[in-house]
């Protein structure tokens, strides 16, 4: 896990999001607590930079979201392998967790009690770190690695439905899954 950290932007986001709102207003960059790096990680001085010559097609400068609680990661990150560049972290956007619609990311998975998860990842270490000793980290507001124990292995799934005792609840099918299945099952 990875406490403060920085959220260095994926190229479709910056491409897509960033580009066309530096474009239009740089002080963007400040609101949002970018970083403008160039070769070899140097950090820029966006207002020297000529933004209206970038395209989607040519970037020739990388984002990253400063650390702090403000950042689009939060307080931490969790990485695990994964082919797709997912991870879990912490949110800065603790709103969307009281929205039905819970699709506002990029496709990385937000947890809602990130400490909670925390603690349970440091469960069988407490040598080294303990409830105490994270809450420490969160405070100082300084990045902060920490390599488990002992690896933990994740397992996601997506469901679109979900039965209990007070009925049946239908959720937005986000990445079209269903209609998926159903055309395996009908054979469309």
């Amino acid at each position: 896990m990875l406490i403060y950290p920085y959220w260095n932007v994926p190229i479709s986001i910056a491409t897509k999001e960033i580009l066309p709102a530096v474009q239009h207003d740089t002080s963007y960059i400040r609101r949002k607590n970018f970083e403008v790096l160039g070769a070899g990680d140097r950090v820029l001085d966006y207002t020297k930079i000529p933004w209206k010559k970038y395209t989607k097609d040519y970037l020739p400068v990388r984002f990253r979201q400063r650390i702090g609680e403000e950042n689009s990661l939060g307080v931490v990150k969790f990485n695990f392998h994964n082919p797709f560049g997912v991870y879990l972290h912490d949110t800065n956007s603790k709103r969307y967790f009281k929205t039905s619609s819970r699709s506002q990311s990029h496709g990385c998975i937000r947890l809602e009690n990130f400490i909670d998860f925390a603690d349970f990842l440091i469960r069988d270490d407490s040598v080294h770190y303990t409830h105490d000793s994270l809450q420490v980290y969160f405070v100082k507001q300084e990045q902060k690695k920490i390599k488990l124990k002992k690896a933990l292995p994740i397992f996601t799934r997506y469901y679109t439905a979900h039965a209990d005792s007070t009925g049946l609840k239908l959720y937005i099918d986000v990445y079209r899954k269903d209609e998926d299945m159903m055309n395996l099952i009908y054979n469309k």
